[in-house]
């Protein structure tokens, strides 16, 4: 709950609305998808910059209605609503259209193991493209890739996130952990008014 400021700036650790407004347009500057998610992920879903960089493509379900559309962290048990599977968040909808096209982006992104490269097999037994060095397999292939091509890593998301911040200009003391904890801040309104609506 916020106390005192103003509606454009942030208080209590989480982004004001004009706030998440100005650094979800920063990321979606960017020309792939890949920055949008990340702030999407964190800011809709609440999955934190570890957890992110533990995605495979494969977590990722989009299916016909909203409530078909889930992520599943790793290392997570909890079930967050019935009948949705251990682990595994609701996707807004901003976050699934914007997963669905960057998921399309990475199925597109190698052809080389189907012409005269081949493949190999690593020795966690994962069959990847013997040129990009990806899996085969679109549900094994990292969801968050770097520049290079490889899975992206926890400090790397950090830093694109304080690049992003000056973009948006973002408080200083905003760090990746805000985008998560704003996430359950709107999460508790929503069931704190639901709970008042049923009372």
């Amino acid at each position: 709950q916020r106390t005192g400021g103003s509606a454009g700036r942030s208080s209590g650790g989480v982004l004001s609305p004009a706030e998440e407004a100005r650094l979800v347009a920063a990321a979606g500057q960017e020309r792939g998808r890949r920055d949008l998610v990340i702030v999407l992920l964190a800011l809709k879903a609440g999955v934190d910059a570890r957890e992110q960089c533990s995605l495979d493509v494969g977590h990722v379900t989009i299916g016909g209605p909203p409530e078909a559309s889930f992520v599943v962290v790793p290392g997570r048990r909890l079930v967050f609503a019935s009948p949705l599977p251990a682990g595994a968040v609701p996707l807004a909808p901003c976050l699934r259209d914007e997963l669905r096209t960057h998921v399309a982006a990475l199925a597109g992104r190698c052809q080389h193991e189907r012409g005269r490269f081949g493949t190999d097999r690593r020795a966690d037994g994962v069959t990847v493209c013997h040129v990009c060095r990806q899996p085969v397999e679109l549900a094994q292939m990292p969801l968050l890739l770097s520049r290079l091509g490889d899975r992206l890593s926890e400090r790397q998301v950090h830093k694109l996130f304080g690049q992003l911040r000056a973009r948006a200009g973002l408080p200083q003391a905003s760090t990746f952990g805000t985008l998560v904890r704003t996430y359950e801040a709107r999460l508790r309104e929503l069931l704190a008014a639901a709970v008042q609506a049923q009372g």
